[in-house]
């Protein structure tokens, strides 16, 4: 029976996660940026019609979204084609 509770014990892993280094090349790849959907002027209202979350990552993290919604822009911002 000891040995049935250290094998689930080692099956289950640890309790907090980290990428592996085999990992790190798609991270960037995977990652996703705040972006402009269409043109945005400075003091234009950020809203659901002008941003979205494309990737590759390196910009803003998405779950700064809520954080903008409704905040006017600082300066101007070109759509994101890709």
């Amino acid at each position: 029976m000891a040995c049935g509770i250290r094998a689930a014990t080692t099956a289950l892993g640890k309790p907090v996660k980290t990428p592996q280094p085999s990992e790190a090349a798609t991270r960037a790849a995977a990652r996703k940026s705040l972006v402009a959907a269409r043109p945005i002027q400075a003091g234009e209202v950020f809203c659901d019609a002008n941003l979205t979350a494309k990737r590759p990552g390196g910009g803003m993290a998405p779950v700064d979204y809520w954080r903008l919604l409704g905040r006017p822009a600082r300066r101007d911002y070109a759509r994101r084609m890709s």
